[in-house]
């Protein structure tokens, strides 16, 4: 018997494949791997935001995705134009925060300095 009956001998399984990548990837959803990756995404949303508008949705996303359990918790700290530190939660003072620094519980960062207050209800907002 040669090579080429061997494989016509065997039935061809050409959906063995795709499922098993599609299995792969499930697992991986389930498991959380998703969450570095939507906060990658959602902090390139932001770093890239070039007007007001673009801000604000990209704040508005990351928030969201937060509380949908889709990408990683982060904390935030506020600052004045001139550098100084904020804590607005209990200080009240928000009309001060003209950049802010977002750290994703797993570990990426960004600061970034505000376009317009707007996009303050999503940051410290629900």
């Amino acid at each position: 018997m040669s090579s080429s009956d061997d494989a016509r001998a065997r039935p061809r399984r050409p959906w063995l494949l795709p499922l098993g990548v599609a299995s792969v990837i499930g697992v991986a959803l389930l498991l959380g791997a998703h969450r570095p990756l939507l906060t990658y995404w959602a902090k390139r949303g932001i770093e890239q935001a070039s007007d007001a508008d673009a801000e604000l949705a990209a704040f508005c996303r990351a928030n969201h995705w937060f509380h949908q359990g889709l990408a990683s918790g982060y904390g935030v700290q506020a600052f004045t134009a001139d550098g100084e530190p904020l804590s607005p939660t209990t200080s009240g003072d928000y009309e001060r925060i003209a950049r802010v620094t977002l750290r994703w519980s797993d570990g990426q960062e960004l600061t970034r300095e505000l376009l317009s207050r707007r996009p303050l209800g999503c940051i410290y907002g629900e």
